[in-house]
């Protein structure tokens, strides 16, 4: 979760935030808004074109460009669309994005799956 407000890029608005979220690539760090409406530090697994369904039964609305991000440490993805990027996604500040960096660092030259799991605290 977000432990101090200067770590999140906050946007003046959903459209800055999209075009901010447009930029992201795989493997690289944001903030996403859970089910909770908490923000959590999580990594752009990858992006795709999905079916987006919607009502009941569920039946395809449309194919939409979509990221799916890695939340916790044991692998729980979660899968946002394109229409709701500037809602849901936040970018990382550099600060935070530089401090990160030398933990991941850690972690490849360890193999060490208990130091994976700071990554998501």
């Amino acid at each position: 979760t977000v432990r101090c407000p200067s770590h999140m890029i906050i946007e003046a608005d959903d459209v800055a935030a999209r075009n901010a979220a447009l930029t992201l690539k795989n493997y690289e760090f944001a903030f996403v808004k859970r089910s909770d409406r908490q923000w959590t530090y999580a990594i752009l697994a990858y992006r795709s074109f999905e079916n987006v369904f919607k009502g009941k039964p569920h039946k395809p609305k449309d194919m939409q460009d979509c990221m799916t991000f890695v939340v916790n440490c044991h692998g729980a993805l979660k899968t946002i669309e394109e229409k709701r990027w500037g809602q849901y996604i936040r970018l990382v500040s550099d600060c935070v994005q530089g401090a990160k960096r030398n933990l991941i660092d850690d972690v490849l030259a360890a193999d060490d799956d208990s130091i994976a799991s700071d990554l998501f605290e």
